[in-house]
This record gives structure tokens, sequence and C-alpha cells, in this order.
């Protein structure tokens, strides 16, 4: 069976998205997986912080409408936040249409744009929690583990969710380690990083982090984060093929390392 390396993009399907679980699961069946432990940190960074977001944004305001007029607000700025955030509340509300006529009556008081943000807040939090339990049991095996991330979480605290998953910034950078000790696969995704047009703003961010690692600059937790789609590819042994939903991002750094990607 050939082996693929996993990206976030699919923990995200298989966790996040329950109309895209199965598949998901079906395509990563037909490989023998490996999952970088970097994934999880992009995935609680990402898209699983998006959600704790969206849970505490329901809490706070009590309201979907202003939970909404919240998320306009960052449409410009947090593009990714808002995108995910929105997809989250378009499965729920499907999911609600289809409960509706079994819920119980509105209880006296509470008004619709309530009743809503709570069955919103809801359905992020069991998301959330389901997530966190089936992130590493998607794969074969979870691969070049991280010893300066942290990954506690998901708990209540006053009614908002926190998620302890971060880098020990007292410990060096293992995922800057770990692509040195490849130092030649690094330089040609850093080249091909750099031949990517048009050159979009995550681009850029990743070619400064790549060519901080081969100059051996200073590093900090923010490069770590920029390194992004690179990861899998320099880290991917050779014959192995780059799974994502995202084959346009990868292709071409995988390309320079001669592997192929598969999406579903």
């Amino acid at each position: 069976m050939t082996s693929g390396v996993v990206d976030t993009t699919l923990i995200a399907d298989a966790t996040l998205k329950p109309d895209k679980a199965q598949s998901t699961k079906a395509f990563l069946a037909k490989y023998r997986t490996h999952l970088p432990e970097y994934a999880l940190r992009e995935f609680c960074a990402g898209p699983l912080g998006y959600y704790k977001w969206l849970h505490n944004k329901f809490v706070e305001t009590r309201s979907f409408s202003r939970t909404l007029a919240a998320l306009g607000k960052l449409a410009r700025a947090q593009p990714n936040r808002v995108a995910t955030s929105l997809e989250a509340v378009a499965r729920s509300t499907s999911k609600l249409s289809k409960d509706f006529a079994s819920l119980p009556k509105l209880d006296n008081g509470v008004s619709l744009d309530e009743f809503q943000a709570e069955y919103h807040r809801q359905a992020a939090s069991n998301l959330v929690q389901l997530a966190w339990r089936k992130r590493r049991r998607l794969t074969d095996s979870v691969s070049h583990e991280l010893d300066c991330f942290i990954d506690r979480g998901p708990k209540l605290e006053r009614s908002l969710l926190t998620i302890d998953s971060r880098c020990d910034r007292k410990a060096k950078c293992a995922a800057a380690e770990q692509l040195v000790a490849r130092r030649d696969r690094l330089e040609k995704v850093l080249a091909a990083n750099k031949s990517i047009t048009p050159q979009r703003p995550e681009h850029q961010r990743r070619h400064k982090a790549l060519r901080a690692l081969v100059r051996g600059s200073q590093w900090d937790n923010q490069l770590c984060r920029s390194l992004g789609d690179a990861v899998f590819s320099v880290l991917a042994e050779p014959a192995t093929v780059v799974l994502t939903t995202n084959r346009r991002d990868h292709e071409p750094l995988a390309a320079a390392l001669g592997l192929t990607v598969d999406e579903p």
C-alpha cells in the first residue's frame, strides 16, 4: 500500500464537517497514512480554533444576528476565520431546518435570535469536543512529533471554550529542527515556493520562514506557523503521496521533490 502524508485540510474535513467525514475517511483508507504533528498544530490554531472562537462569540453576544455582524466586521482582516465560521453556521442551520418541527416551543421571554444563538453555540461545542477526540485517530500513525507543542483541551471555563494548544516558547522549535535536518529538500521547496505566481501573502510569509531556516536566521513562533504546506513535502519520504483537499497549493512544492499529490 502506498504511503500518504496527511495535511491539515483533511483532518478538518474528517472531524468538523459531518457531511464530508465518511468520504474523507474512505479516501484516507486507500493509503498507509502518516500525520505530521505539525498538522495538529495547524489544526488547533486554525479550523478548531475558529470553531472555538465562534462558540465563544455566541456566548458573548447571546444573539445570532450580532454574531453574524461581528463576522462581517472581520471579513477583510481575517477571511479564513470568517469563511470557516460561516461554513459551520451553514451546516448547523441545515440541521436546524431538519430538526425544527420536532423542537419544543420557545420558552417565554426567549427570542428566536437568542434561540438560534444557543442552538449554533451548542453545535459548535459538540463539534469541537468530537474533533478533539478524533484528531489523532484518523491516520495509521502520527509522525514527526513536536516536543515543543503543548496539546491540551478543550474545556469550559465560565461558559467559554478554551483549548490549550500552543508552542512552548521556552523549548527549541522542533519543526524547524526537523526541516533543517533535510536541508537539500528544504532548499528545493524554498526555490519552488519563490517561483509560484502570483505570489499571495501566504507564499511571501512562507518564503520568509523557509529562507530564515536555510540561512540560520533568528526564529520565532510566527515563522513556524508560516511554514504551512511546505512542511508536508519536506517531511514526506520518497514515493510518498501528499494527501490534501488543496492540490493547487501543494503541487508546486511536492513536484520540486518528485512527489505527487492526491485529493478526494
